[in-house]
């Protein structure tokens, strides 16, 4: 038995190594807050619609009101905010083609997934774990979503809850965000992080989900704590994420995390070892 752990423990930090390397390469080694967060914090806000944006948004509005698709009628239009079109027309680099087809993908898996009646969703087994609950606002007075990673068990968890209970978290936090920026903040708290807790399928839903229907709701991902193992995880995931959202991952401790929120703000659980 100590021979085998000698061999898993040798793995994992051969994994990590080339991981390192590859991330240097890359360019995307986990990096931590420095003297320049003032100038950080001020590019993540949120920036106001150019007029020609605004044109632009015009003319997407009425095209999605004028498509013919059954499965988006005119209840699922109404529920788009002028934030969400913006948001839609940004994620998909000012195409418009792009964010109007993405805009009908979006409004299809809304009817799919019944996501206005997100709140009657059955995720009773997810809010027992405790693994993720919003707290708050950042300084900027975004809503904060944290993840701890130690609560998650990636051999005791069903696909469809946890998909039904990641719209739900999302679509609270945006319900609690500034209306005129629809944006939010995540903290994934890596204390105590394990191989049982690294669960890549999880992780791709939630990147999906983010990605297809939520564009640009992210203010900043802070990760807090990162174990060396987690710096081979990183080299997998990284690749998955949109170059601009990748830029808004922060790595940091719980000491520099106060330098985006407020001290008092942060629950007593980041950093603990729930023991």
């Amino acid at each position: 038995m100590c021979h085998h752990r000698h061999h898993v423990t040798l793995l994992l930090f051969l994994l990590s190594l080339l991981a390192l390397l590859v991330a240097k390469e890359q360019n995307i080694f986990p990096t931590t807050v420095t003297k320049k967060t003032k100038k950080t914090k001020n590019r993540m806000e949120f920036v106001s619609p150019t007029e020609e944006e605004l044109r632009e948004v015009a003319i997407l509005k009425e095209r999605i009101k004028g498509n013919s698709e059954e499965e988006v009628t005119p209840e699922l239009i109404g529920e788009l905010t002028d934030l969400a079109y913006l948001r839609f027309f940004r994620g998909r680099k000012g195409i418009m083609d792009d964010a109007f087809n993405s805009l009908i993908s979006h409004l299809k898996w809304r009817n799919q997934n019944d996501v206005v009646n997100f709140e009657a969703f059955d995720i009773s087994n997810e809010v027992a774990t405790n693994k993720s609950f919003i707290k708050g606002t950042d300084k900027l007075l975004h809503p904060v979503i944290y993840v701890f990673a130690r609560r998650h068990d990636k051999y005791n968890r069903d696909v469809d809850e946890i998909t039904r209970f990641i719209i739900h978290t999302i679509n609270k936090s945006l319900a609690e965000s500034v209306p005129s920026e629809e944006q939010i903040i995540i903290v994934f708290d890596l204390t105590s992080f394990g191989l049982s807790c690294m669960d890549y399928e999880a992780v791709k839903i939630l990147i999906g989900i983010l990605a297809h229907n939520y564009p640009e709701i992210l203010s900043k991902v802070h990760i807090v704590n990162h174990p060396w193992l987690f710096n081979a995880c990183w080299a997998v995931i990284s690749p998955w994420i949109d170059p601009v959202t990748a830029q808004k991952v922060n790595f940091t401790s719980i000491a520099d995390l106060s330098k985006f929120i407020d001290a008092e703000c942060i629950p007593e659980d980041v950093g603990n070892y729930d023991n």
